[in-house]
């Protein structure tokens, strides 16, 4: 519109086709063969995205910018042989995206900031189902569709220069996440929903402090981490806040570039997965299970650029 403001659209048309073909068989309890019913689903989606957004130029350093975007994610076939028709298939999600911010640098600083409001029609969530109680087995996932949620926040970006080697970098995020009441694929009477959906922290942070010695060393220490998030969309395990520490240093010899790091250095012991299943042992069989992210490790990295 102008040497200050500037207009963007476009738009996508996606034809999206996916055949599944699945045969096999399974054994009774002498071990002989039972063939299972073949399946031999397809399905297509036609789906359109669009975006338009407007940057407007304030000055030499600062820039404001809005967005509205409309997205997509394909349907799909579970792949489970016992699954009925009816739950076999999952329809696409459609999204509606609304953000704007600004943006400053100087020689001294980098600024950002974002808000956003995502709508979320037929939203997808993965579940997971152990489809005979008494057989640890027959525990699947299956991707099902809740009617509908939206994601909300603010993202914010800030880098300071404080001397032309030495730089920090703090990056946060607040999050409100909710997806609506939803019924049980496999039984109606059982509901899930109107709560946050899984993986879905409040609120999220990281720090990374750079430092450049005059030999050419290099020094990066970072600290990341986040609030307690639900492990799952049907269960209320939830996992427990958590901070991780990081470091690398680095050093540049004509082509080559080696570097010693360390992730986790203090050994935090943090799950980023749960599960809630019957394993047939414990209090009614009923249990908790979580999946933990590695402790402490260390190594040495070469590499040379040609």
């Amino acid at each position: 519109f102008s040497k200050k403001m500037v207009f963007n659209f476009g738009a996508r048309f996606s034809s999206y086709s996916n055949s599944y073909l699945g045969e096999g068989s399974t054994s009774d309890e002498n071990w002989n063969p039972i063939p299972i019913e073949t399946i031999n689903e397809s399905l297509k989606n036609q789906m359109i995205g669009a975006h338009a957004s407007i940057s407007y130029k304030i000055n030499e350093k600062s820039n404001l910018y809005t967005a509205i975007n409309r997205g997509y994610k394909g349907g799909g076939i579970n792949q489970n042989p016992y699954l009925s028709d009816t739950k076999r298939f999952f329809k696409p999600e459609h999204n509606l995206n609304i953000n704007g911010g600004i943006r400053r640098s100087s020689n001294n600083y980098e600024l950002n900031i974002n808000l956003f409001y995502m709508k979320r029609s037929e939203q997808q969530v993965g579940l997971y189902y152990q489809l005979e109680p008494e057989n640890p087995l027959s525990f699947t996932f299956y991707t099902a569709n809740a009617v509908d949620g939206y994601n909300s926040g603010l993202e914010t970006m800030l880098k300071l220069n404080i001397r032309e080697n030495f730089s920090i970098t703090l990056n946060s995020g607040l999050l409100k996440n909710h997806v609506n009441t939803f019924k049980d694929p496999f039984d109606d009477s059982v509901s899930y929903g109107d709560r946050e959906p899984a993986h879905s922290p409040t609120f999220n942070y990281s720090i990374l402090v750079n430092y450049i010695f005059k030999n050419g060393l290099n020094l990066s220490i970072e600290n990341t981490g986040m609030d307690e998030f639900f492990f799952d969309d049907q269960a209320s395990i939830k996992s427990n806040p958590y901070s991780v520490s990081n470091f690398n240093i680095g050093y540049k010899i004509t082509n080559f570039h080696i570097s010693f790091w360390g992730k986790n250095i203090f050994n935090e012991k943090y799950a980023s997965r749960g599960y809630f299943f019957d394993l047939g042992i414990g209090d009614q069989g009923e249990k908790a299970y979580k999946a933990y992210e590695n402790p402490s490790h260390f190594g040495v990295s070469l590499e040379y650029n040609f």
